[in-house]
């Protein structure tokens, strides 16, 4: 089947502390020098994603998100439903951790042309992305998300979380920031696991789940990842004292979380995991609840078509 050449640029004016809207009008004028069919359209409630995405309008038409891991998340949420579209990502966000996977620049020019020639090229990667599953306390049925990168459970998500409603500095500065208050509160939590055949108990503080390298604008909580080996990378740091964690956690930023003891990786293909008490989720950094105490984790068999 011949591939469409059509786009719709999709960006979110919020990403990037509301900066994001300022790269609308370079990458408007790059896709138009180059002869590419496209249309632009603006976030404007959370449900527009899905709206466009599922809009007659643009059945033909393949998507170029403008915007972060946010955006990116918001857009897969519904992605399952379509039949063959490809995906391209423009990363204006304030961490960008998906692109770090694609291996980016952080030269915007650079990476537009890039995406150009993908396109010219017809030069496609496939993609793996994961559905979750959580039960919620004082809640008896699931509710079902989907992810690119990554999901957090314990300490990283309840960071993202401050990082999410705390915004006081740019980019990985103020995810930092809320790591340093995350810290103050910091609690464990026992969880029984199952990954694929493998099961065990665990104290943790964080568990991850990586389909990509790193979360958080630059962490490299599960280093090993690639998003198209049919794996999950998963990583689990045991409970440490307030002071080792400080110590220790800018070894993520270095890749070299691998020498702390208290950290364990695994890998596969599913999760199936029961709390002791509710605790932080996010997907993607955006939160999906506080209270999570039960969840289970696959990847999707549909994988995802991403120029590249």
């Amino acid at each position: 089947m011949k591939k469409s050449k059509k786009f719709v640029l999709f960006i979110n004016p919020k990403a990037r502390n509301g900066t994001s809207i300022r790269e609308l009008e370079f990458v408007g004028n790059l896709f138009r020098d180059n002869n590419i069919e496209h249309v632009i359209e603006t976030s404007k409630y959370l449900e527009h994603a899905k709206e466009l995405l599922l809009d007659d309008r643009y059945k033909d038409y393949n998507f170029f998100i403008i915007g972060g891991d946010g955006t990116l998340n918001n857009f897969i949420q519904n992605w399952q439903l379509l039949d063959d579209r490809i995906l391209g990502i423009i990363p204006v966000g304030s961490g960008n951790d998906f692109s770090k996977n694609l291996n980016y620049t952080k030269n915007l020019k650079n990476d537009i042309q890039k995406l150009i020639h993908s396109i010219n090229l017809d030069s496609i990667t496939e993609i793996n992305t994961g559905e979750v599953k959580i039960w919620e306390q004082g809640r008896d049925e699931p509710r079902t998300f989907q992810f690119i990168n990554s999901l957090g459970i314990g300490f990283d998500a309840k960071v993202a979380y401050l990082n999410n409603t705390q915004k006081v500095l740019p980019g990985i500065l103020n995810y930092i920031l809320s790591v340093l208050k995350a810290v103050k509160s910091l609690t464990s939590f026992n969880a029984s696991l199952k990954i694929d055949n493998k099961q065990f108990n665990s104290d943790a503080i964080l568990i991850t789940v990586g389909n990509g390298k790193t979360s958080g604008g630059g962490f490299y909580l599960t280093p090993k990842a690639q998003i198209d080996d049919d794996l999950f990378d998963f990583t689990i740091i045991n409970p440490v004292s307030k002071l080792r964690l400080l110590k220790e956690l800018p070894k993520a930023l270095i890749n070299t979380l691998e020498k702390v003891p208290e950290v364990s990786f695994y890998t596969g293909t599913n999760l199936e995991l029961i709390l002791d008490k509710p605790v932080y989720i996010h997907a993607d950094g955006e939160i999906l609840s506080d209270k999570c105490i039960k969840l289970s984790v696959v990847i999707n068999k549909k994988k995802i078509k991403v120029y590249n």
